[in-house]
Protein backbone atom coordinates (compact mmCIF):
# COMPACT_ATOMS: atom_id res chain seq x y z
CA UNK A 1 0.00 0.00 0.00
CA UNK A 2 2.46 2.40 0.99
CA UNK A 3 5.00 1.23 -1.90
CA UNK A 4 1.52 2.28 -4.31
CA UNK A 5 0.79 5.62 -2.71
CA UNK A 6 4.68 6.45 -3.16
CA UNK A 7 4.43 5.67 -6.91
CA UNK A 8 1.08 7.81 -7.37
CA UNK A 9 2.85 10.40 -5.40
CA UNK A 10 5.99 10.16 -7.65
CA UNK A 11 3.57 9.90 -11.25
CA UNK A 12 1.64 13.73 -10.12
CA UNK A 13 4.66 15.55 -9.31
CA UNK A 14 6.22 14.46 -13.04
CA UNK A 15 2.69 15.24 -14.30
CA UNK A 16 1.42 18.29 -12.44
CA UNK A 17 4.40 20.06 -13.72
CA UNK A 18 3.54 19.41 -17.30
CA UNK A 19 -0.37 20.12 -17.13
CA UNK A 20 0.69 23.55 -15.93
CA UNK A 21 3.05 24.50 -18.69
CA UNK A 22 -0.07 23.28 -21.36
CA UNK A 23 -2.41 25.52 -19.46
CA UNK A 24 -0.06 28.46 -19.27
CA UNK A 25 0.72 27.67 -22.91
CA UNK A 26 -2.94 27.77 -23.63
CA UNK A 27 -3.20 30.91 -22.42
CA UNK A 28 -0.52 32.48 -24.49
CA UNK A 29 -1.95 31.80 -27.53
CA UNK A 30 -4.64 32.82 -26.62
CA UNK A 31 -3.47 36.54 -25.84
CA UNK A 32 -1.83 36.28 -28.62
CA UNK A 33 -4.52 35.23 -31.09
CA UNK A 34 -6.88 38.46 -29.43
CA UNK A 35 -3.60 40.53 -29.81
CA UNK A 36 -3.29 39.91 -33.42
CA UNK A 37 -6.96 40.47 -34.03
CA UNK A 38 -6.73 43.94 -32.33
CA UNK A 39 -3.55 44.93 -34.39
CA UNK A 40 -5.42 43.73 -37.44
CA UNK A 41 -8.25 45.77 -37.01
CA UNK A 42 -6.19 48.65 -36.55
CA UNK A 43 -4.44 48.17 -39.67
CA UNK A 44 -7.45 48.12 -41.80
CA UNK A 45 -9.14 50.74 -40.03
CA UNK A 46 -6.13 52.96 -41.13
CA UNK A 47 -5.36 51.79 -44.56
CA UNK A 48 -9.21 52.61 -45.12
CA UNK A 49 -9.88 55.81 -43.84
CA UNK A 50 -6.20 56.81 -44.36
CA UNK A 51 -6.39 59.22 -40.60
CA UNK A 52 -3.82 60.13 -38.44
CA UNK A 53 -4.11 57.78 -35.61
CA UNK A 54 -3.63 58.65 -32.03
CA UNK A 55 -2.01 56.03 -29.59
CA UNK A 56 -4.88 53.65 -28.43
CA UNK A 57 -5.45 51.56 -25.17
CA UNK A 58 -8.30 49.16 -25.25
CA UNK A 59 -9.12 46.40 -22.51
CA UNK A 60 -9.84 42.68 -23.70
CA UNK A 61 -10.82 40.60 -20.74
CA UNK A 62 -8.87 42.23 -18.19
CA UNK A 63 -5.74 42.68 -20.50
CA UNK A 64 -4.55 45.98 -21.49
CA UNK A 65 -3.50 46.34 -25.23
CA UNK A 66 -1.56 49.64 -26.56
CA UNK A 67 -1.44 50.41 -30.34
CA UNK A 68 1.33 53.08 -31.39
CA UNK A 69 1.50 54.53 -34.62
CA UNK A 70 4.93 55.49 -36.41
Amino acid sequence: MLVALSIVMMAVSLLLPQTVLVMQERKNIQIRYKAFVLLKREAALYMYENGAKRPQEKVVNGNVYYTYWG
